[in-house]
């Protein structure tokens, strides 16, 4: 099996498995009640994550230049695919914030997951020795395409998210979203 194959693999169970745990983690975050959402809700999120990070994957191997696919893969699955992530774990788990802390903590956390994701290319790299990022350059490069990939997804979804209200349900541990009005 190819690197590159394996590598897609791994980005692909990568964003749904950090769509899980940023879904279980963020509530503890906010200290607020977790929300899990409905059975439809989370497959259909997980089914988006999965698709659009394939769907980047695909159009960035359509291209034959290989910084360029590099380039795009970054912008598209590293910057637009998590953004839409976090997009989908605060609609989905209701946590009550604004459409600017939104942005910022989207954008904070995708840039984070995007420097830890340079920082894993250069300890393969230098544990294995296959080449990743060939110059300091390429990895300036990575984490500009990812920004580009959060502004163009941060243009698109913050618009979309409403803050909502959890309210705790009397004698229970089950909070209840409602968006407000």
């Amino acid at each position: 099996m190819s690197l590159a194959i394996i590598c897609s693999v791994a980005l692909v169970l990568l964003m749904g498995g950090g769509y899980l745990l940023l879904l279980t983690l963020a509530p503890l975050f906010f200290d607020k009640p977790g929300v899990w959402p409905t059975t439809h809700r989370l497959v259909s999120s997980l089914l988006i994550i999965i698709l659009g990070t394939g769907l980047a994957m695909f159009v960035a191997a359509l291209i034959s230049d290989p910084q360029l696919a590099n380039r795009v893969l970054h912008a598209l699955a590293g910057g637009f695919m998590a953004f839409v992530t976090c997009y989908l774990v605060v609609r989905d788990s209701g946590i009550p914030i604004s459409r600017f802390q939104f942005f910022i903590i989207a954008a904070l956390t995708v840039t984070m997951l995007g420097v830890g994701n340079e920082l894993v290319e250069f300890g393969l790299q230098e544990w294995t020795g296959h080449i990743f990022s060939p110059t300091t350059i390429d990895t300036w490069q990575d984490l500009t395409s990812n920004t580009v990939g959060i502004l163009i997804a941060a243009c698109i979804f913050t618009p979309f998210h409403k803050k909502s209200r959890q309210v705790a349900c009397p004698d229970t541990n089950i909070g209840i979203v409602s968006p407000l009005p």
